[in-house]
């Protein structure tokens, strides 16, 4: 689980541009107050990436290098052209799954990146950053989101602007409110759980501030996540039987009175019900665009989620409530369309992969699609709403494991194989 679920962000970096050929711990503490076992390592592990001889299908730009603590993924803004990554010590696990034993993590800092320049510039925000603040795990055009602990246990969830640094609190209080995310209307999906309690509920904020929640009893929700439909949401419940995805309905009122409905659909992934296996199976996810307008209304993409069981990223099939499969051993994906054919540029061990969109009733096997090579290193994309840079890519440094590498990657109008490829 640690070594497959994980972002792989440490392998040496390839020689650019980016290319393409088709081919076929130490012993885990345990929890004082739940007894669950948390793993004392960084999320991300090593591997080894392997290069080939093979023509350019993308056009891959180099940008620069930025700081980076080994574990939180940067967040960028919607049109790309902001980056915020958490730098210096990173946050304990107790800390990234919000658990009863969370420590405020004092030597963890937020910083904000132009990206629009290169290399990236540092921007010199003029709100002083609080001690401890964490990065979250969403972001719009105004800005992105922050969780701040509190001296007395309690946890607030923040959105912090780009260029300020001012934070708006969108939630605060006495409670531990953690893993928040937007919905692609602005709605805040987040958990939360008495400063003395185990059990977290699932709730959602909307833009008006109109609460509303949903609770599983005794078993409790774990990181939610969203995708481009705005009337579901996707959470992670820690049951008997192990982790289950839920797709729960959810569908604001005109009235001001709002309520999640029931469970779409339901699937276990895993065996293991510990949150920090929830955290891992979440962490690589990217989550939609928030619209502005009518006019940006996008078509519904499934959730895309890391399947334990099938060791690489798979597609959510809300209606049979099945896993399609993406590429083998990935850990990271994003949606990308190409001129011929719609699919994910995956992140595994052996480089960024293009995968096609998988076929209903491949969710119990291997996908019979070929994976397209596109980069020999592991990169994890980030999409973009650009349409000169549709997609950004975080990697490692070879030199420098506290850094990644930003470049910024162009689609390029697909040509025929040569001769020799097509054979």
């Amino acid at each position: 689980m640690r070594s497959a679920a994980v972002i792989i962000l440490c392998a040496a970096l390839a020689n650019l541009p980016g290319c393409v050929t088709e081919n076929a711990p130490r012993p885990a503490p345990k929890n004082s107050s739940t007894g669950a076992a948390l793993p004392d390592g960084p999320i991300a592990v090593p591997a080894k990436a392997i290069s080939t001889n093979s023509r350019v299908v993308m056009g891959v730009a180099p940008m620069g290098t930025i700081p980076y603590d080994g574990q939180v993924l940067p967040l960028t803004s919607p049109d790309g052209h902001f980056c915020a990554t958490q730098q210096g010590q990173a946050p304990t696990w107790a800390t990234l799954v919000a658990a009863p034993d969370a420590e405020i993590p004092t030597s963890s800092s937020i910083a904000v990146y132009d990206l629009t320049t290169a290399p990236p510039k540092l921007i010199a925000q003029a709100q002083p950053q609080e001690t401890g603040l964490m990065l979250g795990r969403s972001a719009d055009h105004q800005g992105y989101l922050v969780e701040s602990m509190r001296p007395d246990g309690s946890r607030w969830i923040g959105k912090a602007s780009w260029l300020s640094g001012q934070i708006d609190w969108l939630v605060r209080g006495p409670d531990v409110c953690a893993h928040g995310v937007l919905t692609v209307t602005g709605d805040l999906v987040f958990t939360r759980r008495p400063i003395t309690g185990v059990i977290a509920e699932l709730v959602i904020r909307t833009p008006a501030g109109v609460f509303a929640n949903r609770s599983e009893g005794d078993r409790p929700y774990a990181m939610p996540m969203t995708a481009n439909d705005p009337n579901t949401i996707y959470a992670l419940a820690l049951t008997p039987s192990g982790i289950e995805l839920q797709a729960i309905g959810w569908k604001p009122q005109a009235s001001g009175s709002s309520k999640l409905g029931g469970v779409l659909a339901r699937r276990v992934l895993c065996a293991n019900n510990e949150a920090w296996a929830a955290y891992q199976i979440a962490a690589p996810i990217q989550g939609p665009f928030p619209r502005r307008g009518e006019s940006a209304q996008a078509a519904s993409e499934p959730l895309v989620i890391y399947n334990p069981p099938m060791s690489r990223m798979a597609v959510f099939d809300v209606r049979s409530g099945s896993l399609l499969p993406l590429a083998t051993h990935s850990i990271a994906a994003i949606r990308w369309e190409m001129a011929s054919r719609a699919g994910y540029l995956c992140t595994t061990p052996n480089g960024l992969v293009f995968t096609p969109e998988p076929k209903p009733g491949s969710a119990g096997g291997d996908s019979s699609a070929v994976d397209v090579r596109v980069l020999a290193d592991p990169y994890v994309p980030r999409r973009t709403i650009d349409p000169d840079r549709p997609a950004l890519l975080f990697g490692p440094v070879r030199t420098d494991p506290g850094s990644l590498e930003v470049i910024g990657v162009a689609a390029v109008p697909e040509e025929a194989p040569p001769a020799e490829a097509a054979k």
